[in-house]
């Protein structure tokens, strides 16, 4: 089961949150840009690296992982970028569903 949420113009609080969960050399990531939305996509961790792959190829978005999950079942990834990208990218995950091989 995959779960999505999008979150609209960040605040800091919400940032700062953020930046406690990202390892230590991401956090700088976060500094270099006002980020317009925060995509999360939480599902079982190998489909997350087939996730993140169809987010960078189908916008221009950062991606994160997210430390604190349970590492056996369930992780996030946050998707950072202009709204519109973090849709686009959040759109192609959807479509490209939960295939097996990802095919």
């Amino acid at each position: 089961m995959v779960k999505y949420r999008l979150i609209s113009s960040p605040d800091e609080s919400t940032m700062n949150l953020l930046q406690d969960r990202i390892r230590t050399a991401e956090r700088k990531k976060l500094e270099l840009d006002k980020f317009g939305a925060i995509g999360l996509v939480q599902a079982n961790t190998s489909s997350l690296f087939f996730y993140a792959d169809i987010a960078v190829k189908a916008a221009d978005v950062i991606v994160l992982d997210i430390l604190g999950n349970c590492q056996h079942t369930m992780s996030t990834i946050a998707l950072l970028g202009t709204m519109e990208s973090v849709k686009s990218a959040l759109n192609a995950i959807k479509e490209a569903g939960d295939d097996e091989y990802g095919v």
